[in-house]
């Protein structure tokens, strides 16, 4: 669960014909974000109700003015109501997600994405992933290892050709849409799909069966002699199944990030869901910019309305300052008036009396007179700058 994310409970209630009304004027991943679930629950729902979902490939029929024939609802004589209760996870970005879904990222993902039977006209990022795998050796699995400026396949040579058909129609498709598939990471073997720039990785890979290890003739000469032989358990071979990946961390928790050959459906098959979870990941990606954009301009303007105060505190504290030092002038200035007067009184002599008069008068704030002698004047200053600028020669 992503930082800022709330966990609450949700109590689902699932009506048959209800159900089936919307699954067929919307495709279910759209229904089942609605209900707070996957599309993989929604359909389990949707079996232990009886209601049949679009085929793959209905939605890219749907045209104005054309009408598809819908699978009509079977008779059923079983439960017609179906209650589950949910944890979901409430994401306070899904809105800005679900904006730009709607209005930066609305293309049409074609279901199911081509694949050509034979490579006639390879792109040519797929025709040089090509030429580089084909003078390659395949490692101790059986499988190639990406290499420098070729696309993320790990496939047997058995698996090549199938692979490369693949990331042909699938790069092809990104292409339509106005994204890119592009050479990325320090070694430029990296690859990811371009979009809106955001750039997500991905890889396709062919899974591993195992079997029991069986001695190899070298390892049986070895024990023959009782040499050491170095304990194997499994031996792990090429499976001819197929899986695309999304290799990004922090991005689309609760996300699906893999799509498998299964006994139902081929990896070709599944293409469409891949495209549309690089939609839905790049949409999470530019909230989260946009977000982080947000917040920074928001600490900015805290952070200057905050210097505004400081500022003002400052400017109070130097006005007080200054109100202290004034008041502490004048009542010096009042002092020595008092005590020249005593003076005066007690038979000092005048010359002394109207030096300190004078004196006072200039360190009190409230008359308008030249400093005091103690502080140098503006002509004293002035000189000792022009001294120092003439020590620089």
């Amino acid at each position: 669960m992503a930082k800022g994310d709330v966990m609450t409970w949700r109590t689902n209630t699932y009506e048959r014909e209800k159900l089936y009304q919307e699954v067929w004027a919307e495709p279910v991943m759209t229904v089942a974000k609605r209900y707070g679930v996957s599309g993989v629950a929604l359909a389990k729902t949707c079996r232990k109700l009886a209601v049949p979902v679009p085929p793959r490939g209905f939605w890219a029929k749907i045209r104005p003015n054309r009408k598809v024939p819908r699978t009509p609802l079977p008779p059923y004589r079983g439960q017609k109501t179906l209650t589950s209760r949910i944890h979901v996870i409430e994401d306070p970005l899904q809105p800005e997600v679900d904006q730009i879904l709607e209005n930066d990222l609305n293309v049409t993902i074609p279901s199911p994405v081509p694949v050509p039977e034979r490579l006639r006209n390879p792109h040519p990022l797929v025709q040089q992933t090509g030429e580089t795998y084909g003078d390659l050796k395949p490692d101790d699995y059986g499988l190639f290892w990406r290499k420098q400026n070729t696309l993320d396949l790990r496939v047997s040579r058995a698996s090549l050709s199938r692979a490369l058909r693949i990331c042909d129609g699938l790069i092809k498709s990104t292409e339509e849409l106005g994204w890119q598939v592009q050479f990325t990471g320090e070694c430029h073997n990296d690859t990811s799909v371009a979009v809106q720039g955001q750039s997500i990785q991905f890889g396709i890979e062919e899974e591993l069966d195992r079997t029991e290890h069986v001695l190899t003739p070298q390892e049986e000469r070895k024990k023959a002699r009782g040499e050491y032989v170095r304990e194997v358990k499994w031996d792990y071979h090429p499976s001819g199944r197929l899986k695309i990946r999304i290799k990004e961390c922090g991005y689309g928790d609760g996300l699906r990030k893999s799509w498998s050959d299964s006994a139902r459906n081929r990896l070709e098959e599944q293409l469409d869901e891949f495209l549309e979870a690089i939609r839905y990941y790049v949409a999470q990606r530019l909230a989260t910019k946009r977000e982080r954009e947000r917040k920074a301009k928001e600490k900015a303007a805290i952070r200057a309305r905050l210097a505004e105060f400081q500022a003002k505190r400052e400017a109070a504290k130097r006005r007080i300052a200054e109100l202290n030092a004034h008041t502490d002038a004048w009542h010096v200035a009042q002092r020595i008036r008092a005590f020249v007067r005593a003076s005066l009184e007690a038979g000092v002599e005048d010359e002394w009396g109207r030096w300190a008069l004078s004196h006072a008068d200039r360190i009190d704030p409230l008359c308008e007179t030249p400093p005091p002698t103690s502080e140098k004047t503006p002509e004293e200053i002035e000189l000792e700058k022009k001294l120092s600028d003439l020590w620089r020669y």
